[in-house]
């Protein structure tokens, strides 16, 4: 007995992120089993590249979704549109390209009865990743360790008989700045709209589905298959609709059983309020946090280099430091100076410039050192890193660490709400700056095993050499970006 199918005149998918772990390959090809379409229009970053490229993961199940677009386009005469993202901008030299019923391309004008839509995926309207390319590849090693924290989390909450809470979506859509980005990102696609005469604009990127009017212009927004599990479908009676997965599961199930998959896990509601995660609150906010601060960055560099080439006093000295620089972005946040800086047109690129600078100087220092020897503690033969000195770079490093300043703006901000009390910003001020102190110290304190000085007497020179050429690298590329954003602005 053939499967049943919901028909659309076209579909359109997008984010689907195949290589990444937390794509939902399961669903999305669930999905296209069960739809009829006579065009399939995928949205970009259907590969993931990136991860890919680094520490993804392809399976059988991702492969068995490229045959089953394939067997729509060969079977079924499906037009198939490929539409260019970043995560597989791989695909950016050949473009465009068309082989049999499938197009490769990096914008496409589809037709309707109510007018032309223009399709993009939309990467090039998002200002970071446009012009900062290596923050949008830090922003998403964040959002796969705030996936992976939040696969954890809903674990629990299934112990506990709760429903599936998506922590990355409510950030979204509580944090100002976040929905003021939003908002500026649709305003800028409604623009390119108006540009290309087209009454309507349909994409993706951004992880956030819509369908709404935007000052005349129809913007459609297709989510993802990540979190939001969301496509657009356009009716065979004209008009296009928001298609959720679960919704497409219980239509599926009034055409012909379908009831056994809603039973599991997937059809699991992704919706919730912030404040449905009550218990959990300070734990994950402490877990997010921890997370940011051990991920890799000038800090860890700074604080490697000084608890191995020195005594234990100088490592700690740096993490106090650092702790000092954590507690004046966490005065700019509360007091709203971060958010005023990320915004400025001068600021920000002037803090980049500033940062970029100095981690360059720093790792210059390093390359050309020359240690000559072992001093008494286990440090250099040259004289001791004093307490100011090693407080002093662990100080400005922190306090140029433009990594800083977006994390803490976003995350903390999130998490505080629009209207905290003393109390819960005293909160976030501690679980930050004690965590910094305590595990930070821990660190420097484990890098002092005889067994770890010992590696490291043996390979001084190569190690200046690393650590001086990672700040240096992550010095020039924040000099980069500061050049280009001050030039744009």
């Amino acid at each position: 007995m053939k499967r049943p199918k919901i028909r659309y005149r076209t579909v359109i998918i997008s984010d689907v992120h195949l290589g990444f772990a937390d794509c939902k390959i399961s669903q999305v090809n669930h999905f296209l089993r069960h739809v009829h379409c006579d065009k399939l229009i995928l949205n970009g970053d259907i590969i993931d590249g990136w991860h890919l490229k680094k520490w993804g993961k392809w399976s059988v199940e991702h492969t068995r979704f490229l045959r089953l677009v394939l067997k729509k386009a060969e079977k079924h005469g499906t037009e198939v549109v490929y539409l260019r993202g970043n995560h597989d901008d791989f695909l950016w030299k050949i473009l465009p390209f068309q082989f049999d019923q499938i197009l490769l391309a990096n914008e496409y004008i589809h037709e309707t009865p109510q007018g032309n839509y223009v399709c993009v995926h939309g990467d090039g309207f998002d200002a970071v990743t446009t012009n900062f390319r290596w923050l949008a590849r830090l922003g998403s090693i964040s959002y796969a360790m705030l996936l992976m924290i939040n696969r954890v989390y809903n674990w629990t909450r299934r112990l506990r008989g709760k429903e599936y809470f998506s922590i990355s979506r409510a950030i979204k859509a509580k944090v100002k700045h976040a929905v003021s980005a939003v908002g500026r990102y649709e305003t800028s696609l409604r623009d390119f709209a108006v540009e290309r005469n087209c009454v309507g604009i349909i994409c993706g990127h951004i992880h956030t589905p819509a369908d709404k009017m935007i000052g005349g212009i129809h913007y459609l927004n297709s989510g993802d298959w990540v979190e939001s599990l969301t496509a657009i479908g356009e009716k065979e009676e004209g008009g296009f609709e928001l298609i959720e997965f679960g919704g497409f599961l219980e239509r599926l199930a009034a055409l012909e059983g379908a009831r056994a998959f809603i039973a599991g896990d997937v059809g699991e509601d992704e919706e919730g309020d912030f404040a449905e995660e009550g218990e959990a609150d300070y734990l994950f906010f402490s877990l997010l946090m921890l997370a940011a601060q051990f991920s890799p960055g000038p800090d860890m560099l700074l604080l490697m280099r000084n608890a191995l080439a020195h005594p234990l006093r100088a490592g700690l000295w740096t993490v106090g430091g650092i702790a000092a620089g954590l507690c004046v972005h966490l005065a700019a946040v509360l007091t709203g100076v971060a958010l005023a800086v990320k915004e400025s047109r001068v600021l920000f690129p002037a803090l980049l410039l500033g940062g970029g600078g100095w981690l360059v100087w720093l790792g210059v220092g390093l390359v050309r050192a020359r240690p000559t020897g072992v001093a008494a503690e286990g440090g250099e033969g040259r004289a001791p890193l004093g307490d100011g000195a090693a407080f002093g770079q662990g100080l400005l490093t922190n306090l140029t660490n433009a990594k800083a300043v977006l994390f803490l703006g976003t995350v903390v901000l999130a998490w505080l709400g629009p209207s905290p009390g003393v109390g819960r910003r005293a909160a976030a001020a501690g679980i930050i700056v004690g965590q910094a102190l305590v595990f930070w110290s821990l660190f420097v304190w484990a890098l002092q095993h005889p067994g770890v000085r010992r590696v490291w007497l043996r390979s001084v020179r190569p190690l200046h050499l690393a650590f001086g050429a990672g700040l240096i690298g992550l010095g020039l590329s924040a000099l980069r970006d500061g050049w280009v954003a001050l030039a744009g602005g």
